[in-house]
């Protein structure tokens, strides 16, 4: 068993520079740290309160080598898994950090802290709220005084934007612990989603309050800039600015020419924009304005900011401006910022767009030699190999990348590259690494955001325009299912579910499609025709079918939701959406025959000329465009 908090000399150490770390003297418990590891390479308290410091102290690639050798060192002890899920979650890694979560749930079932851990984890990945609540429940019943699972109740339920189910839970959450300042940010959060201003005003100058310290108030700060609420919520933001002494970053400009300034400013940026593409966002046009606003102000003062050319790269590659991310990717490469994998692929993808074939070699090759278990890279050496008529060089390099795919749901799509190369047909290689390597690209992601954006905004026909257009991947998984959804709210129903076949078979489809699926289809209600659909993404996911425990009147308002957005569609050059828009209608009618709104919507599906049909659908027109706007 490990035996790093007995009270050993070396345990004794352990201990003070525990009690160091919970004081912020990070650098003196660090040293007293490495000498116990001096000592002792394979201390367990040791490298478990290394690697906690150097989390909390935001060296989280070192965080990782320490945890990593703590698991390797000590594998069946939960704290390893437990601190790589909590720095994983910090990286965004977040397939990694659901696998050392669940070791954690495995080696100690009846620790509420380790369900709560998988609750934040699982509330992170995309269409995964209901295995995040179970776990949230799992920690409430095994500790119901504690409010962390509430917490992450909260958590879960903001991310989905259902406010309401946020506040109960928070509201439950602070019973338990009134002055946690964490849970009254967060509950500050939810009342400005919910409109209630005045009371979030309240809750955060509590946070100040209770907690005056410089960290705490910039928290506060972080969470009023990075959320859009600046300007309702000006008091509370100029008194937390004037706190730590501070200007008003999410201004463009406010840095002035001040470099740790320009810094802070450049990591907003980049945090809103990274925050834009989030599905619970409320205003990610402006988040994402913003961000552009302030990276031109930042490289305008200093054009050799780091972070902020960092900020430019990822916006230039989401735009698909290639000429831009490349030109930023290898001036930061050049300057010897290598230590981040996104850069490489950056700027070998864009070599690529730009038919600069010989350069993104060049690049490939030394982003795989500096990242030698980088599959991606591994897989972008392969393909420009091959590209570049180097077969006999890409078969080892095909060799390598398969094997980093063990665990990868791409693989049985690699091996199918690697017998190609093996066989000499290039280019049918090449087709298939690119159906891969397509989706971990920049503008790939970037597209898929902005027709995330558009469909928001209820806005399917140029959403379709843009998920068509020329560049657009065709038969990529999670394009299709885009695709699909906006023909089906266009009454383009044989073509979307075409679409869905087609993201169905996507030869790198991975559990994303289905669960877009589901999640699309629970939005408006499962419709019978579509149910063989749903049933088949369900089968999946090894999910069982949950919409029948709908309420009937709840199903028949989606239902119905759908027939306004399908009797807008229904033109004399779309028949076909007016004969769906009658089909949802009849599967409401049948699910709750006495709704309130059943025969007037009978009536208007079936005599679309009508005056009634006509205000019917401008009353529709007119919410949806209050909803987007909104």
């Amino acid at each position: 068993m490990p035996v790093g908090g007995t009270k050993d000399t070396r345990g004794k150490d352990v201990e003070r520079a525990r009690n160091l770390i919970d004081i912020h003297r990070y650098p003196e418990a660090e040293a007293a740290l490495r000498r116990v590891l001096a000592a002792d390479p394979d201390h367990f308290g040791g490298l478990s309160h290394l690697a906690w410091l150097l989390y909390l102290d935001d060296r989280l690639k070192e965080a990782a080598e320490v945890a990593s050798l703590l698991v390797t060192h000590y594998p069946n002890a939960r704290e390893g898994h437990r601190r790589l899920a909590w720095i994983h979650l910090r990286r965004r890694r977040l397939v990694e950090a659901e696998s050392h979560a669940r070791r954690t749930v495995e080696l100690t079932p009846d620790a509420a802290d380790s369900w709560t851990l998988l609750g934040r984890v699982l509330a992170r990945l995309p269409g995964r709220v209901d295995e995040a609540l179970a776990a949230a429940d799992e920690a409430i019943r095994l500790d119901p005084h504690s409010g962390i699972g509430y917490e992450v109740r909260a958590r879960t339920h903001s991310r989905s934007k259902r406010w309401s189910d946020a506040e109960a839970a928070l509201t439950e959450a602070l019973a338990r612990a009134p002055h946690s300042t964490d849970n009254l940010a967060d509950m500050a959060l939810v009342k400005m989603r919910l409109g209630k201003v005045e009371e979030a005003r309240g809750l955060l100058t509590n946070c100040l309050r209770l907690d005056p310290s410089p960290r705490a108030v910039r928290g506060v700060i972080r969470d009023i800039e990075t959320n859009g609420f600046c300007e309702q919520l000006a008091d509370v933001h100029t008194l937390a600015c004037r706190a730590v002494g501070r200007p008003h970053l999410n201004e463009p400009g406010a840095a002035g020419e001040d470099a740790r300034l320009l810094t802070e400013q450049a990591w907003l940026a980049r945090t809103l924009w990274r925050e834009a593409k989030q599905p619970e966002h409320t205003w990610p046009r402006a988040a994402a304005e913003q961000a552009r606003a302030l990276v031109t102000a930042i490289l305008a003062a200093d054009p050799t900011n780091r972070v902020g050319r960092e900020a430019a790269m990822a916006i230039a590659d989401e735009d698909e401006d290639h000429v831009a991310a490349y030109g930023l990717a290898t001036g930061l490469l050049a300057d010897g910022y290598d230590d981040i994998p996104y850069m490489h692929l950056v700027a070998i993808d864009a070599g690529v767009k730009l038919a600069r074939a010989a350069d993104a070699l060049d690049l490939a090759r030394v982003a795989a030699a500096r990242y030698p278990d980088h599959l991606e890279l591994a897989c972008w050496h392969w393909r420009m190999l091959l590209a570049t008529g180097r077969r006999t060089e890409a078969v080892p390099a095909a060799e390598r990348a398969a094997l980093l795919a063990v665990e990868s749901p791409h693989r049985p799509v690699l091996e199918l590259a690697r017998r190609e190369t093996d066989s000499g047909t290039e280019d049918a290689a090449v087709r298939v690494l690119d159906s891969v390597l397509t989706l971990t690209s920049g503008a790939y992601v970037g597209r898929l955001h902005r027709a995330g954006l558009l469909l928001r905004a209820f806005n399917f026909v140029d959403a379709e325009t843009l998920l068509t257009s020329t560049g657009a991947p065709s038969d990529d998984g999670p394009t299709c299912a885009m695709l699909a959804t906006t023909r089906l709210a266009q009454g383009k129903w044989a073509r979307a579910l075409a679409d869905l076949e087609r993201a169905f078979a996507a030869p790198a489809r991975d559990l994303t499609v289905p669960r877009l699926v589901r999640d699309n289809l629970r939005d408006w209600g499962v419709p019978h025709a579509l149910r063989g659909v749903y049933l088949e993404a369900l089968a999946l996911l090894g999910e069982e079918d949950s919409s029948a425990a709908m309420a009937a009147a709840d199903r028949a308002n989606l239902f119905y939701g759908l027939v306004g957005l399908l009797m807008i569609a229904a033109t004399a050059d779309n028949p076909e959406a007016l004969r769906w828009a009658r089909a949802v209608a009849a599967d409401a009618r049948a699910l709750d025959p006495k709704h309130a709104a059943g025969s007037a919507i009978e009536a208007i599906v079936a005599d679309p000329e009508s005056a009634d049909a006509r205000t019917f659908v401008e009353t529709v027109r007119t919410r949806l465009a209050a909803a987007a706007t909104g």
